[in-house]
């Protein structure tokens, strides 16, 4: 729809989702409910002046396939954008929780650069964006005598020295992690004695993955909420902690609310003030001065 209130008007997308499919049919989007497959990109070919591939990539286990499809519908002037994760951002921040199943692929410039290279792509601007805790959104054209600009330099710079290369890094992350389990078990112990009726909010996948690796269990938390109604009296994968649409809770008040989606705290605060005072990031939980920090901000 965003598409259209810029004054694109041929608009055209792939889905392999009937339900999704259906609901962009039924807001004028014509949808292709399939995945980019070489016959699909065929009938396409050379007509696409731009083509927009957001948070697919890493979800993907034939890149090449894909890419080669994407390239084959770009007109030889158009451009790829691509929006991925950033893993830069997840070994810095610790951001394990964006680690699971779906996830096919971790992303840095390096790498992407690397690939698109592969398949005589260039990459000719880079950006980091917000999405999803830490994104990069890269602009790929088939033209090779397309322009490089700085940022993409400047970004695969900031890579080398930050030592993505290099084993060291990911050994670091690994103990990072092992003592944000240590300070977690330790902060939502002391948070439980203090607020026995506690909730959880966002039953997204990062919160699925956080949950099992500490070991949660409806002891500490009975229900968490999430907005989407598809996910309501399901439950999280590996526990009995029930999901909740937020229309159920909207006359209860609870103690605490630990908020998984940690990427959208501050809305979720803003929007829910009825249901708690006490709102808790679930990355505070990680710190080792959590409690000190809790006592100055809520005590």
């Amino acid at each position: 729809m965003q598409f259209k209130k810029f004054g694109f008007w041929n608009l055209l997308g792939f889905e392999p989702s009937k339900k999704l499919s259906q609901e962009c049919r039924n807001k004028g989007i014509k949808i292709i409910n399939d995945f980019l497959k070489l016959n699909n990109a065929i009938q396409y070919k050379s007509r696409a002046n731009l083509i927009l591939a957001s948070n697919v990539f890493a979800h993907n286990d034939n890149l090449s396939e894909m890419l080669k499809n994407i390239l084959l519908m770009l007109k030889s002037n158009g451009t790829v954008v691509i929006e991925v994760q950033y893993f830069a951002n997840t070994l810095k921040d610790c951001s394990f929780d964006n680690i699971y199943h779906e996830h096919f692929n971790y992303w840095t410039l390096t790498s992407i650069n690397n690939f698109f290279l592969n398949h005589k792509c260039i990459i000719f601007k880079a950006e980091k964006i917000n999405t999803h805790g830490g994104s990069l959104r890269i602009y790929a054209s088939k033209a090779s005598n397309k322009k490089v600009e700085n940022s993409v330099k400047k970004i695969l710079l900031e890579e080398k020295v930050f030592g993505l290369n290099n084993i060291d890094i990911y050994l670091r992350f690994k103990k990072k992690i092992t003592i944000i389990q240590a300070n977690f078990n330790k902060n939502i112990n002391w948070l439980k004695k203090k607020y026995p009726n506690i909730l959880g909010f966002g039953a997204s996948a990062k919160c699925t993955v956080a949950i099992n690796f500490f070991n949660l269990n409806s002891g500490y938390l009975k229900n968490i909420v999430d907005d989407n109604i598809l996910k309501n009296n399901r439950y999280l994968p590996g526990t009995s902690i029930k999901v909740l649409h937020t229309s159920k809770i909207k006359n209860k008040k609870f103690d605490c609310v630990i908020v998984f989606a940690w990427n959208n705290f501050n809305e979720i605060k803003k929007n829910n003030t009825k249901i708690s005072n006490t709102f808790v990031s679930v990355r505070d939980l990680y710190k080792k001065n959590f409690i000190k920090y809790f006592k100055k901000s809520f005590l």
